[in-house]
């Protein structure tokens, strides 16, 4: 409702903002969809005649918003506006063609060409059934050639599937078999952001759907091979049955732990995109770390290779460590699930950095998409096993335990004054052997860890 009523004050303060201009203004798209739909939308999307940029300029100065250029070439500029604590979007663009109606010709699905006189109001202008499709809940292609004048629009239609619950007319699904390899040709950028919305989402069965229509390894390059991408998208479903079949209320420790958790991974990172979203961007790539049989697992040169593969995609250096940190901590990670030991579990964390919980949802996910078919008796009593493990261990994470956060009883410096070590990679060694001995609860002073320093120190000498 808070969304409605802000868009609504916002359509009327561009109608009062337009009043006695000679420029013509529509209202097309996505709102009104949505609007027939009963969804609330943030965003509108505005068609004028005349210079859209600078128009577009006017109005943020009206609304109290910003004004970004977002396409030059084509004459669209946005505005970005901010009410209460929501962040609302207006695209003006301008008119292509000679009137409205070849303007929605050019769009691409028949339930986004629509439009409304701005204005003057009035019946909705829908020259192309694009109300009959809603009412039917189809995603149809508004003419033969709208895949290959823009390639993103093979991704949008699997995207606005998931997220309208629609689904794609057979004649559209044949054209995307067609033009799949249009797809290529799109920047990276906008095959990340169409991407990273769909992960938003229950990604799993519509990644299926890219994969069947022959999408998926076009956009994704690194899933070329069968085998990889058949893996990534097994791990992206188990992680979504991790999510769904873990505890989502109660007062036990376990289930606040699954709540703050669920939390956290709903946090953004970078770029609009959750935590939860990277980590399915990892989960579906995560298999290009271990495609070099030749290189030993968790090596430099297998995590640069899925490294690069995050890094193709623009993904932000945040995005990217908390990748490659979550692969490198995968064998601790399967360690810890199946041997529940404090060493197993304090390597695991301190393999993973900041990316442990991440690591761990990642090593259950694979180590569950390596079962294929119907499960066997006794793996469904396997999986309660294994989530109630790692609840246990989300419990001690959030409550800071000592093995995973272990408490630091001595310093470089106190080595080096103490014993009369020298700066090295011998002193680090030591300083993390302490700190794995603390978190198994076999030092628990600054004196027992002095001492137990000086008698490897004498050992080695």
């Amino acid at each position: 409702m808070a969304d409605w009523f802000v868009s609504s004050r916002t359509l009327a303060a561009i109608r009062r903002f337009l009043k006695g201009r000679a420029e013509q203004a529509y209202l097309v798209g996505g709102y009104l969809r949505d609007g027939l739909l009963g969804r609330a939308s943030l965003d509108l999307d505005v068609v004028v005649t005349g210079d859209a940029s600078n128009l577009a300029r006017g109005l943020a100065d009206a609304l109290r918003g910003a004004f970004y250029p977002l396409d030059p070439e084509r004459d669209v500029g946005r505005i970005v506006l901010r009410r209460r604590g929501r962040t609302y979007l207006v695209d003006l663009a301008a008119l292509r063609g000679q009137d409205i109606e070849e303007d929605l010709a050019t769009r691409d699905f028949t339930l986004n060409a629509l439009a409304r006189d701005l204005q003057r109001g009035g019946e909705l202008i829908d020259p192309h059934g694009g109300q009959h499709d809603i009412r039917d809940r189809v995603i149809r292609a508004l003419s033969p050639t709208v895949f290959q004048d823009d390639p993103i629009r093979l991704l949008r239609a699997v995207r606005l599937a998931a997220e309208l619950g629609f689904r794609i007319e057979w004649a559209t699904q044949e054209r995307m078999r067609a033009d799949a390899s249009a797809l290529a040709n799109t920047s990276t950028e906008r095959i990340r952001d169409e991407l990273a919305l769909l992960l938003a989402l229950d990604a799993a069965p519509h990644l299926g759907a890219l994969d069947e229509l022959g999408i998926l390894g076009v956009a994704l390059p690194e899933l070329a091979d069968t085998s990889l991408r058949e893996h990534g998208l097994r791990s992206v479903a188990a992680l979504a049955r991790i999510l769904a079949d873990a505890p989502t209320a109660g007062r036990t420790a376990q289930s606040k732990a699954w709540s703050r958790t669920r939390q956290h991974l709903q946090g953004e990172i970078a770029g609009g995109r959750s935590i939860l979203v990277v980590l399915k961007w990892v989960a579906l790539l995560h298999g290009t770390a271990f495609a070099a049989p030749e290189h030993p697992p968790r090596s430099a040169t297998r995590l640069k290779v899925l490294e690069e593969s995050l890094r193709r995609l623009n993904l932000s250096n945040r995005e990217v460590e908390l990748g490659t940190h979550a692969v490198r901590a995968l064998t601790q990670a399967w360690a810890l699930l199946a041997e529940y030991t404090a060493r197993h579990l304090y390597r695991a964390f301190g393999e993973a950095r900041e990316a442990g919980l991440e690591a761990l949802f990642l090593a259950l996910a694979d180590e569950w998409s390596a079962r294929e078919g119907p499960p066997e008796a006794g793996e469904e009593a396997s999986w309660k096993d294994r989530l109630r493990r790692l609840g246990e261990i989300l419990s001690r994470y959030w409550a800071r335990d000592p093995v995973i956060f272990p408490p630091q009883l001595v310093s470089g410096e106190d080595l080096m004054r103490e014993l009369g070590l020298a700066a090295g990679p011998r002193l680090g060694q030591l300083l993390a052997q302490i700190e794995e001995a603390t978190a198994e609860g076999r030092l628990r002073t600054r004196r027992e860890a002095l001492a137990w320093a000086a008698r490897r120190a004498r050992q080695r000498n």
